[in-house]
């Protein structure tokens, strides 16, 4: 589901009946979005559907940037991760035109889903 303003009042609508997995979408390198990137973060976060669910962060960079273990420790501060108690969260980099890069993510996933799923 898509990111635009229009859209993201429909976000809620998707955590009824407790979703599986959460996949956060991050344009990388767009800087100048960062605080509104940051309050949709939070703004969605303390849904009830959303507890214990795991999160993936995936910060889609369209080419490759010698810093990344950087962005991803600056885009971890920025959505306070550290805070959350009650879900298992991950950062990770793709470019999501290449297939290929995203395999870790969704093994990342499909590994904590079925973390989450054996405990319930």
């Amino acid at each position: 589901m898509g990111g635009d303003q229009k859209i993201r009042s429909l976000w809620s609508c998707y955590f009824n009946g407790v979703p599986d997995a959460l996949f956060f979408v991050i344009d990388a390198l767009d800087q100048h979005r960062l605080q509104e990137l940051k309050a949709e973060f939070l703004h969605i976060l303390p849904d009830r559907n959303l507890r214990k669910v795991p999160l993936l962060i995936l910060l889609n960079l369209k080419q490759p940037i010698p810093n990344e273990n950087e962005l991803v420790e600056k885009i971890t501060k920025l959505l306070e991760l550290s805070k959350l108690k009650e879900n298992t969260w991950k950062v990770m980099t793709c470019n999501a035109l290449i297939a290929d890069s995203l395999l870790p993510s969704l093994e990342w996933i499909t590994q904590h889903w079925k973390n989450t799923t054996s405990r319930s």
